[in-house]
C-alpha cells in the first residue's frame, strides 16, 4: 500500500522527470505531431474527400451504415443524412486517435528509464531505500500525465474540427456516452498498459528504440478493432467498450505486479557492466 511518505518520494521523482522533459521539448514534439496526424484522417474522409470527388457523404456507404447504426445510437436520427454519415465517420475514427497517447507515452517511458541507465543517473537512485513499486510508479507517472494531455489534445482537435467543418450539431456526438467511455476510461487504461509494458521492457534492454518497438505491439489490438469497425461499417457499442476497458484494467493490475517482480535493481545494475 502506498502511504503518504511514499507519495512524497514518488512525486519528487516524477517532478524531476517532468523537469527533464521540459528541458528537452524534442521528446514531446513528435508526440504532438502524431496527435495532428492521427486526427486528420477522419476529416479527410468526412470533409475533404467529398469535396474532391464531388460525391456527398450522404450518398456513400457511410450513410447506409449510419442508418443501420441508429438502433445502437438513436441520437443519429436527429441529423440529416449528411450529418448522420459525418457523425458515423467521426465515431469510427475516435478509436484510431487513441494511438496518439499510446505511442507518444511509450517513447517517454522508455527514455525515462533507459536514458538514466545510459547516463548512470539511475544508479544512485537504485541504491536508496525507495521501494521498487514506488520507483516504477514514479517513472510511469510523468509519461502518463503527458499522455493524458495528448488524449485531451486529440479530443479538442476533433471537437474544434467538427464544430468548424461538419454540419451544425454533429459536434455534440463527441459527448455521447460511447465517446466518453473511449476517452475517459479506455484511453487512460490503454495508456497505462502501454507505459507499464514499456517500463518492464526498459528494465531488460539498453536501447530506447527496442523498448518502444516491443511496447508498440500493444498498438496492434487497437488497430485490429479500428480496421474491423471500418471494414464492417459498424460501431462498437458502449457495453463492448466497457468490456474491453475491464480487460485493460485487469491487465494493468497484473502488469503492476509483474513489473515489481521484474524491475530488479541488481539486474539493471549488472546490465550496465
Amino acid at each position: 500500500m502506498v502511504d503518504g511518505r511514499a507519495w512524497v518520494r514518488i512525486l519528487a521523482l516524477a517532478r524531476k522527470d517532468a523537469e527533464e522533459v521540459r528541458h528537452q521539448p524534442g521528446l514531446v514534439l513528435p508526440a504532438l505531431a502524431m496527435v495532428a496526424g492521427l486526427t486528420l484522417p477522419a476529416f479527410i474522409v468526412m470533409v475533404i474527400a467529398p469535396r474532391l470527388t464531388g460525391e456527398a457523404l450522404a450518398d456513400s456507404d457511410f450513410a447506409e451504415a449510419a442508418e443501420a447504426a441508429i438502433g445502437l445510437a438513436p441520437a443519429l436520427a436527429a441529423y440529416s443524412l449528411e450529418g448522420r454519415a459525418q457523425a458515423f465517420v467521426l465515431q469510427q475514427f475516435l478509436l484510431f486517435a487513441l494511438l496518439a497517447p499510446v505511442l507518444g507515452s511509450l517513447s517517454l517511458a522508455a527514455q525515462a528509464i533507459i536514458g538514466e541507465k545510459q547516463s548512470r543517473a539511475l544508479e544512485p537512485l537504485l541504491a536508496t531505500p525507495i521501494r521498487t513499486g514506488e520507483l516504477l510508479l514514479a517513472k510511469v507517472l510523468t509519461p502518463f500525465l503527458i499522455s493524458m494531455g495528448l488524449l485531451l489534445a486529440t479530443f479538442l482537435l476533433y471537437l474544434g474540427g467538427t464544430a468548424l467543418w461538419a454540419e451544425p450539431g454533429v459536434w455534440r456526438t463527441l459527448f455521447w456516452p460511447r465517446t466518453l467511455v473511449l476517452y475517459g476510461v479506455m484511453g487512460p487504461l490503454v495508456s497505462l498498459t502501454a507505459l507499464m509494458i514499456a517500463a518492464i521492457i526498459s528494465s531488460r534492454v539498453n536501447d530506447a528504440r527496442t523498448a518502444q518497438q516491443l511496447g508498440g505491439f500493444l498498438v496492434l489490438p487497437l488497430m485490429a478493432l479500428f480496421v474491423t469497425q471500418l471494414l464492417g461499417q459498424f460501431l462498437l457499442g458502449t457495453p463492448a467498450l466497457l468490456a474491453v476497458a475491464g480487460l485493460l484494467a485487469l491487465s494493468d493490475v497484473l502488469l503492476v505486479g509483474l513489473g515489481i517482480r521484474i524491475f530488479q535493481r541488481e539486474t539493471i545494475l549488472m546490465r550496465w557492466k
